[in-house]
C-alpha cells in the first residue's frame, strides 16, 4: 500500500497490516462473522476464536520480529477491543470453553463494563514468548469482562508460567 505496508484483508471481516517498520495491526470482527456468535439480539464473544485468534496473532508476529534487521531491543504489543456495546447491544463473555457446564448452559455471561477497552505490553524481544503474552493479554480481558483469571480455558503452566495452551486449542476441532 503506497510503500508503506503490505495489507491482507478477508473481505470486511478482518484486515492485517504490516509496515516497513516492523509495527503488525490487525483489525478483526466480533460478531457472527469472525470471533462473536448469535446475531444483533444476542452478541456473544466465542473463547475459542477469541483465544486463538490473539495467540495466532502473537505467534505471527514471532516470524515477522525473526526477520527484522536489525533486531529491535523491545516489543510493545496491545489488545483494544471497541464497539463492545454496538447497537445498544453490549457484547459479553461466558467462563471457560465449549463443554464446561457454565458454556452448555449459558451460566455466568459477563457483559463488557464499557464500549472500549484496551491493554498494552512491553517486553524485551529476547524473552518474548507468544503463548505468555498472549495469556496475558487474555486474562486481562477475562478480568475486564469480570471472570476471574481462572475461568479462562486452554492454559497451562510451565515453569511456574502460565500461557495458553496450543495443543489444547487444536484438539478441539
Amino acid at each position: 500500500m503506497e510503500g508503506r505496508y503490505l495489507r491482507v484483508t478477508n473481505g470486511g471481516r478482518k484486515v492485517v497490516d504490516l509496515y516497513r517498520d516492523g509495527a503488525l495491526v490487525f483489525a478483526g470482527l466480533a460478531n457472527s462473522e469472525f470471533i462473536g456468535l448469535g446475531d444483533h439480539d444476542n452478541w456473544q464473544l466465542y473463547p475459542l476464536a477469541f483465544i486463538e485468534l490473539v495467540v495466532n496473532f502473537t505467534l505471527f508476529y514471532k516470524l515477522v520480529i525473526g526477520d527484522c534487521a536489525p533486531l529491535p531491543k523491545r516489543l510493545e504489543a496491545r489488545l483494544q477491543l471497541e464497539n463492545m456495546h454496538a447497537g445498544g447491544q453490549k457484547c459479553y463473555l461466558l467462563p471457560r470453553g465449549v463443554g464446561a457446564s457454565e458454556w452448555s448452559q449459558g451460566r455466568n455471561p459477563r457483559e463488557a463494563p464499557k464500549n472500549s477497552w484496551f491493554h498494552k505490553s512491553t517486553v524485551a524481544v529476547i524473552e518474548f514468548m507468544p503463548e505468555r503474552m498472549a495469556y496475558e493479554f487474555i486474562r486481562e480481558a477475562y478480568i475486564w469482562f469480570g471472570h476471574p483469571e481462572e475461568a479462562i480455558p486452554f492454559v497451562k503452566v510451565m515453569d511456574g508460567t502460565k500461557m495458553v495452551d496450543t495443543d489444547k486449542i487444536a484438539m478441539v476441532r
